[in-house]
């Protein structure tokens, strides 16, 4: 299925938070799943995993959980030591669910989303979204 993508900008009390979203080409509502990042930030792969779910019939969108570290921060895989203080400046459990619950929101509001919103994770984002499934 084809897709379109855009850098959706969603407002959180600490700045906007660039979130890659994916949809199917058709615009038809669609049920949506937030997919959150591996420690590494929103990188290519986390955007290809977002893609390859809008090719399922999904509208995905990864939220940029470092964005008070810098837009669309990420550290390469070897490189994540040397990285790591950038990425997460002021990222806490009370930011991330925060962003989350903002990116859940703006879904809520889309009008190509219907249905149920999933979550899905990797790494440190296996862990948010266990986290924040249970709080927002």
């Amino acid at each position: 299925m084809d897709t379109t993508a855009q850098t959706v900008e969603i407002a959180t009390p600490d700045g906007p938070m660039a979130t890659p979203t994916y949809r199917p080409a058709d615009g038809s509502p669609r049920p949506a799943v937030l997919v959150i990042m591996e420690a590494f930030g929103v990188d290519a792969h986390i955007m290809d995993v977002a893609r390859r779910l809008a090719t399922e019939g999904y509208v995905t969108a990864a939220p940029d959980l470092f964005h008070r570290g810098g837009r669309l921060a990420s550290a390469p895989y070897d490189k994540l030591a040397e990285h790591r203080d950038q990425l997460r400046v002021g990222f806490s459990d009370q930011t991330v669910l925060s962003d989350v619950e903002a990116a859940v929101r703006q879904l809520q509001t889309d009008p190509g989303v219907k249905g149920p919103i999933g979550i899905v994770g990797f790494c440190l984002g296996g862990r948010v979204s266990f986290v924040s499934a249970a709080n927002v």
